[in-house]
């Protein structure tokens, strides 16, 4: 926490007076976020979630971002173990991403590009008494692509589609519906 509040202050300490071209901006985000199973998520599991992104501009091509989320509520999912059906029910706990972002755009909307760094903690929640709750956290490279909408010279709505992580075990692709604000 204290970290992005420091990254908060000093992104703030840097800004200039914002344009569609520079500057900075806040956001919040609703995202689905699907588990592919290639490991403790067999069945697929789509998580709702929700997201904070603050990001800095640095000129009208590039800028970086910061977000942070994490599921608005558990799915239950079954499991096998050892031949028996265990209902659990699993969450994102959080995950943090780091962005790069390639953007052009014109005076009605935008299309840009995300490349980054996430890290993705989940839990699960054993419903019989007989098992340890379980919490693992994976990091990896993060990529997407987005469509953004200017309703405003200052409010942009965005629309995504994004891997937050590709791990060996599991893949975590979002879709996501945002807006945010330049100041």
């Amino acid at each position: 926490m204290r970290t992005l509040i420091f990254t908060v202050v000093m992104l703030m300490a840097i800004s200039v007076q914002a344009s569609k071209d520079k500057g900075m901006y806040i956001g919040g985000s609703f995202a689905l976020i699907d588990v592919g199973a290639k490991g403790l998520f067999e069945n697929d599991v789509t998580f709702k979630a929700g997201e904070i992104l603050i990001g800095y501009k640095h000129n009208q091509y590039l800028g970086m971002e910061i977000r942070g989320g994490r599921s608005l509520q558990g799915e239950v999912i079954s499991i096998e173990d050892s031949g028996q059906e265990l209902s659990v029910e699993a969450s994102i706990d959080r995950y943090i991403s780091y962005y790069y972002r390639a953007e052009l755009a014109n005076d009605i909307a935008k299309v840009y590009l995300l490349l980054g760094q996430s890290t993705i903690q989940t839990s699960l929640d054993f419903e019989d008494d007989l098992r340890a709750d379980n919490e693992s956290s994976e990091s990896g490279m993060s990529y997407g692509i987005g469509f953004g909408l200017w309703l405003d010279e200052r409010m942009n709505l965005n629309f995504e589609f994004k891997t937050l992580l590709d791990t060996d075990s599991d893949a975590f692709t979002s879709g996501t519906v945002s807006a945010d604000f330049r100041f």
